[in-house]
């Protein structure tokens, strides 16, 4: 069976989604002929090889809301959509469903993966959602990753029948098996405190401004930020002008070794975010998977269904900061609880979250929608 996953970026660019892209990749590389097509940076397609995986990257002439201009994605579509029997779409993508109407492909069975609703172009989706809906109406499996996202999304709505949930999965093993102790050990000694960590893009939606505002109050902490983005100046601003920059580190980009050092070194983890542009945050299965107790917020997206309240953390309403407050100051002074909540998220990642599971789900979904 040949398979053609399709969307906006591929590894090693950072995200949620294509992070799930190649995760869906590896596990099926050995079970189907995956090749993946993505828009590249350079103006001449480009086709490359990781282990099995063919990647295309198309010519593109950069980004415009958020979105690659590549005006020949449809003819590279069509050119390696012809070659085979599924074409899997990820969405919010836009470019690829509008570039799937315009290949005149018609032969091929197609599945599509819904992330998230498209949040922030609101203003676009008056001209885009017909085209949505009439490539909608062509698909023939939509896997869903999470319950709260199939009941929340308006645009699903009128395709329930052709929804299937599937939770996405982390290779677990892969994650905690290959830490450097002396790292852990360095990063340990080198903040004092209960150690809350934070991983993620400093964008508008991942609420950092939130979360600052609320460790100021606490006592015995420091506050890591991994990450970088165009907010990151604005925010050591407001950690300075909060008098507690010094219990706050702005740590920027981390390699993949030191972010499983930190995963390991932390007491508690939290993402604070505080729009549905945060489908999933996988981040949280990545502590869960190191047995750290996580506070997040209450999405209509799959990061609620991820971190169950009071059962592998705190879920707060978001923008709350007394009680996101409150959620760190009970973990913070009561570490038998961290203790149990984030023995909880490890074996909910190990039965629920796995990506084993997940790409056996995803293989039988190609299965049943070729035959």
């Amino acid at each position: 069976m040949k398979v053609l996953q399709i969307n906006k970026l591929f590894y090693p660019h950072i995200g949620g989604v294509e992070k799930v892209v190649l995760d869906v990749a590896q596990e099926l590389q050995n079970s189907v002929n995956m090749s993946v097509l993505v828009t590249g940076s350079n103006r001449r397609v480009q086709t490359e090889y990781l282990d099995n995986i063919r990647i295309i990257r198309t010519p593109s002439l950069g980004t415009y809301f958020s979105m690659p201009v590549s005006p020949t994605f449809p003819f590279w579509l069509r050119k390696f959509g012809k070659e085979v029997d599924i074409l899997h779409f990820h969405y919010p993508f836009p470019l690829g469903d509008v570039s799937y109407l315009l290949s005149g492909l018609s032969q091929q069975r197609i599945v599509l993966t819904w992330h998230s609703d498209i949040v922030k172009q609101l203003k676009l989706m008056g001209v885009y959602r017909p085209l949505l809906h009439k490539f909608l109406s062509k698909v023939d499996k939509i896997v869903v990753t999470s319950p709260n996202l199939l009941h929340s999304s308006n645009e699903l709505a009128a395709y329930k029948d052709k929804c299937e949930v599937v939770p996405l999965g982390i290779d677990v093993n892969q994650l905690v098996d290959h830490v450097d102790e002396a790292r852990v050990r360095e990063l340990e000694s080198q903040f004092e405190g209960v150690k809350i960590l934070f991983v993620g893009r400093l964008v508008y939606y991942k609420g950092v401004e939130y979360l600052i505002r609320a460790v100021k109050g606490l006592s015995q902490f420091h506050l890591i930020i991994v990450g970088d983005g165009p907010l990151r100046q604005s925010l050591m601003q407001l950690a300075t002008d909060l008098d507690v920059a010094q219990r706050v580190t702005f740590w920027g980009r981390a390699s993949e070794d030191d972010l499983r050092a930190f995963y390991q070194a932390c007491d508690i983890f939290v993402l604070p975010s505080v729009e549905s542009s945060e489908a999933y945050g996988l981040v949280q299965l990545e502590a869960m998977a190191f047995g750290k107790p996580v506070v997040s917020t209450n999405l209509p997206t799959g990061v609620p269904y991820v971190n169950s309240h009071n059962h592998t953390g705190f879920v707060n309403e978001p923008r709350d900061v007394n009680g996101l407050r409150e959620s760190l100051r009970k973990l913070v002074e009561n570490r038998e609880l961290s203790r149990v909540l984030g023995e909880n998220g490890k074996r909910r990642v190990n039965a629920v979250f796995n990506r084993k599971a997940m790409g056996a789900r995803i293989l039988r979904i190609y299965e049943t929608t070729v035959n």
